[in-house]
């Protein structure tokens, strides 16, 4: 058996699409049931699908926000849930200690994609240009009494498996855990004038803010596939230098929205010997070549 979740059980089957103009085409986000197979299909992208295993006997469900949840004959119940920024997250709710430790999800995607893992835990698969096909935040899982239960990603062979080691003394039922997924570091990228001049503004997404963390691999994936996805959305932020080095001046040290966005200022100029020196000054407006003058 093979159905769409409207004709299960008349849930939706295609979920809330972004409010603002996305980077790629084709985002509505779907979710479908295939019960022949033993899996859920999300499809995030044309070219992006998570198969999640459910076995050939879950049933769908719907929840009071009228999203479509999927439970298994273990009792497990996913959720696919899409944020406002075009990230989804795969809730799901661990019943017991009979209930599996190991949630893989397989990723279908370009084969010539790397996985990588970075230092908070997190993962993102990256073609060969460097851009994000898919990445998942960090992992968490966390008791009905609110208290942390360990997890980890594992990957292996296009399967994101999250490990969740609920079966330890002192957990208490249900065990909810929540896969991440995203593409977009930013949710909007705009340019209009500042001074005469180019200004390209730049505003994370949720999924991406909680990617930019001062750890391995999270900082080098927004020097290079942020980098990259800002000047797909604004191929005019690479007319100088100087946008580039104020670009990786945020991403150095804004590591939290109290600043806002991230504007890129073309009539502030080049920085010979790098955006580091007098940055406690300048914080990423400097006025001159070389000094410490903000403004």
């Amino acid at each position: 058996m093979s159905c769409k979740f409207t004709t299960c059980l008349g849930a939706p089957v295609v979920m809330r699409s972004p409010p603002f103009p996305r980077w790629r085409s084709s985002w509505r986000i779907t979710l479908a049931l295939d019960l022949d197979a033993g899996v859920a299909q999300l499809e995030l992208a044309d070219d992006v699908t998570v198969a999640i295993p459910v076995g050939d006997s879950a049933r769908v469900g719907e929840l009071t926000t009228g999203d479509a949840v999927v439970v298994t004959e273990e009792d497990t119940a996913f959720a696919a849930l899409e944020k406002d920024d075009g990230s989804v997250q795969v809730i799901y709710s661990i019943t017991g200690q009979d209930s599996p430790t190991h949630y893989p999800f397989t990723i279908d995607a370009d084969d010539d994609a790397q996985w990588h893992t970075l230092g908070n835990g997190g993962v993102v698969l990256l073609d060969q240009a460097g851009r994000i096909v898919l990445g998942a935040a960090a992992p968490w899982a966390v008791d009905a009494a609110g208290v942390a239960v360990p997890t980890r990603f594992e990957v292996t062979d296009g399967v994101i498996t999250q490990v969740v080691d609920h079966r330890t003394e002192g957990v208490t039922y249900p065990v909810v855990a929540d896969p991440w997924l995203g593409i977009d570091l930013f949710s909007n990228v705009w340019r209009h004038t500042d001074r005469g001049d180019l200004r390209v503004n730049a505003t994370k997404s949720t999924w991406g803010q909680a990617m930019h963390l001062p750890a391995a691999g999270n900082l080098t994936i927004f020097f290079t596939a942020g980098w990259a996805e800002v000047a797909a959305k604004q191929p005019r932020v690479t007319e100088k230098l100087s946008l580039h080095q104020q670009y990786e001046c945020h991403v150095a040290g804004g590591y939290f929205n109290l600043a806002g966005d991230w504007n890129l200022e073309k009539f502030r100029p080049n920085r010979p010997n790098g955006w580091g020196r007098h940055v406690a000054s300048h914080r990423c407006n400097w006025l001159t070549a070389n000094g410490g003058e903000r403004g």
